[in-house]
């Protein structure tokens, strides 16, 4: 083999090799998230990984427990980290049946859509934003939701007689599939 060949692969080898240290050990500068068991305060005890699953040991025989040493022996106990259960919160299904809101208006701008929801609320009218799902790029103000259509359109001709003919606006009473709860 030509040896300017053979050194052209050795530089090559070290420098994959200091670029595969480099990745391994270099650290990276904080971003807000902080890994499993890492703690974001300088000084802080990391937390406690979670156990990994204990594998069968050899011909099918159960594993067996990391040796615990005893206190006298000069060597401080294992400690088994505790198991933390995450906590869930599961939201009540949404109820059975049609639900209505009233159309108030669609905005470009979120802003624009939240003082409107401001508005609504100021006159004590249930209401969320949401997505337009026609156009992604506006956002819709729902007054409700309300069980039936005669009561969205009772709340639309209230909300009519309250905005005093400053909304220019006709309100549309529609379905909504995915109601925000009150």
């Amino acid at each position: 083999m030509n040896k300017n060949l053979a050194r052209g692969l050795v530089i090559v080898g070290i420098i994959i090799l200091a670029v595969v240290l480099w990745w391994l050990y270099h650290p990276v500068a904080p971003t807000g998230k902080t890994a499993p068991g890492v703690s974001s305060k300088p000084g802080a005890a990391p937390a406690a990984a979670t156990p990994a699953p204990k594998a069968p040991g050899p011909e099918g025989l159960p594993a067996t427990s990391p040796v615990k040493p005893q206190a006298g022996a000069g060597v401080a106990p294992l400690q088994e980290p505790s198991p933390q259960e995450p906590k869930i919160t599961i939201p009540p299904p949404p109820a059975q049946g049609k639900k209505y809101g009233v159309l108030v208006g669609n905005y470009r701008k979120y802003p624009q859509a939240a003082r409107m929801l401001e508005r609504l609320k100021k006159l004590g009218e249930p209401g969320f934003v949401q997505r337009n799902p026609r156009d992604v790029n506006e956002f819709q103000v729902w007054m409700g939701p309300f069980s039936s259509r005669d009561e969205a359109q009772a709340a639309a001709k209230k909300l009519t007689k309250k905005l005093r003919g400053r909304h220019r606006k006709r309100l549309e009473v529609e379905e909504i599939e995915n109601p925000v709860p009150k």
